[in-house]
């Protein structure tokens, strides 16, 4: 399963522009209200159990990255499909950065704020840490380089092993995790830009247990970079074919 799924991942895919046929109709505005099909928030890139149509799951992460380099700025959302009784609950789950922790200290709009913003993370099991300079996911970092710093965590038996760092959609480095799961690295921008990492480990013998279908997995949404530093993130746009 594991290595499938992550050859899979690794495959190249060709990405049209939006304004080619057929993607146009998703930035054609309604004649009334002026909407077009793409003007929502977020887009589930997860669903269900990893083992179930990778090839489904590498698509819809490969589209999102797209929309983002187009300028599309949604946030990936990961979520379980708890149909039946037999269908693990909250397996994938979003863990959402909303500042007060309590529940008491919850608030709908924040919450809201943040998950239109990009300000979380979808996961298998790691827990993720990332700034860019100061800037975390769904924040813009200003300039034209910064230090991705941070750490992924967990408990032993759903630990991630590899960190995988993608600019603008495409992966830059690969790089192993050692125990405390703390990484920094140097990232330079000529133009502006957008970050995501991932991070991957092997199911043991007890996360199969627990989690049987499921691998240990993290992916965070942007970090944008404003580059030149002109108040605006101006998309990289996708690759030329």
């Amino acid at each position: 399963m594991m290595n499938s799924f992550l050859t899979i991942w690794a495959s190249p895919r060709i990405h049209k522009p939006l304004t080619d046929a057929p993607n146009n109709s998703l930035i054609a505005p309604h004649p009334v209200t002026g909407m077009r099909d793409i003007d929502f928030d977020v887009m589930e890139i997860m669903n269900g159990t990893q083992n179930y149509r990778p090839d489904r799951v590498d698509a819809a992460r490969q589209d999102w990255l797209s929309l983002v380099a187009q300028g599309e700025k949604l946030a990936a959302t990961a979520n379980s499909d708890s149909h039946n009784k037999w269908q693990i609950v909250a397996m994938p789950r979003n863990m959402v950065r909303m500042g007060a922790d309590r529940l008491s200290d919850f608030s709908m709009p924040r919450f809201t704020d943040a998950v239109r913003r990009g300000a979380f993370y979808g996961t298998t099991g790691p827990f993720i840490e990332l700034t860019l300079g100061a800037a975390q996911m769904g924040d813009t970092h200003k300039g034209e380089s910064a230090i991705l710093s941070g750490r992924i965590f967990s408990a032993a038996w759903a630990r991630a092993d590899r960190l995988r760092v993608q600019v603008n959609g495409t992966t830059t480095q690969e790089i192993a995790l050692g125990e405390n799961g703390r990484f920094s690295m140097p990232l330079d921008f000529a133009v502006d830009s957008f970050v995501t990492i991932e991070a991957i480990g092997e199911p043991n013998e007890t996360y199969q247990a627990v989690y049987p279908g499921f691998f240990p997995y993290a992916y965070s949404n942007p970090i944008y970079v404003d580059a030149d530093g002109d108040g605006a993130w101006t998309p990289p746009g996708i690759p030329a074919q």
